[in-house]
């Protein structure tokens, strides 16, 4: 079951899109403006360093977003897994999001993807959350090795077969899984030393991939959305994976309930995963929610 309580974890291995947006959706009402206090770490370095800010409140969250209506809006629940090859729970996930160009986006995906654009715009997001029940089928957990911190950088695409994630880059507190993902999935995991520490509402994510690319997040987890809009339906009802397998392109179906979002306060934030894939590393503020969890039952990776 998805954890909603207080645990500790830990292993040792703004700029232009608010001036787009039209409207934020708070708890009970539309309002036509948002407040923000940032306070900015003059201290991160250079400003080729990576954004770094201590403090920032956003009196409503975000409800509708930049548009009205996607291209073609993405499934809001997933379709059955009837043979699922993997069972694991994705607890305490916060869901960070920046609106990017789609050309530069595209750029970066294979043949055979494009990129699934909200109203023209792509986006990047940055997903930290803690993995638990980690198990095949017909197995038990192991309580060690299927308990880990992860942090995924991803972006949503259009393929063959339908809408879906692709993912830049995947980071896990478990070598073994590590190696197990590159090596059934062809994702692009790699280790990293991490921790999620839960204490009522708020939640701690670090991640350091051997000072290549690192991660300090805090959030203050807010109420239920009421109604998350559309944009945010898109950014995160996504139940399919796309990889390279050999150089072949490949897609793997997930299935879960529907996310139960929450608004979310962003108290700190600094990372450097967008640079190190070469990504945009854009200094507008992201797009903040959180949920506790889902169960997951994934499907084998099938060839295209």
């Amino acid at each position: 079951m998805a954890i909603d309580s207080l645990q500790v974890f830990e292993t040792h291995d703004m700029g232009r899109y608010w001036e787009q947006m039209p409207e934020v959706q708070s708890e009970a009402s539309l309002c036509a403006s948002v407040t923000i206090q940032l306070v900015v770490d003059e201290s991160s370095g250079s400003p080729s360093s990576p954004w770094t800010f201590t403090a920032v409140r956003l009196d409503a969250h975000i409800g509708s977003g930049i548009a009205t209506q996607a291209k073609e809006k993405p499934l809001t629940t997933s379709e059955r897994v009837r043979f699922p090859v993997m069972f694991q729970s994705w607890n305490a996930m916060t869901f960070l999001h920046w609106p990017c160009d789609v050309k530069t986006l595209q750029r970066y995906l294979p043949t055979g993807l494009e990129v699934d654009a909200f109203d023209g715009v792509g986006w990047i997001g940055l997903t930290p959350f803690l993995l638990s029940g980690l198990r095949l089928p017909f197995a038990p957990a192991c309580p060690w090795l299927s308990t880990f911190p992860e942090t995924n950088l991803r972006t949503y695409v259009r393929g063959p077969v339908g809408p879906g994630v692709w993912f830049f880059s995947l980071d896990a507190a478990r070598l073994a899984a590590v190696w197990g993902a590159r090596a059934t999935y062809g994702l692009p995991y790699h280790w990293a030393d991490m921790h999620v520490r839960m204490d009522g509402q708020r939640v701690d994510y670090f991640s350091n991939r051997g000072g290549r690319a690192n991660a300090r997040i805090i959030v203050n987890v807010g109420g239920v959305a009421a109604q998350p809009g559309e944009l945010i339906e898109f950014l995160t009802a996504r139940f399919r994976l796309y990889s390279l397998k050999r150089r072949r392109l490949a897609y793997a179906n997930v299935d879960h309930p529907p996310w139960r979002l929450h608004s979310a306060e962003l108290l700190h934030f600094e990372e450097s995963i967008r640079q190190a894939a070469g990504l945009p590393s854009s200094e507008e503020f992201p797009l903040t929610h959180h949920s506790p969890g889902v169960d997951v039952r994934i499907g084998r990776l099938r060839f295209i």
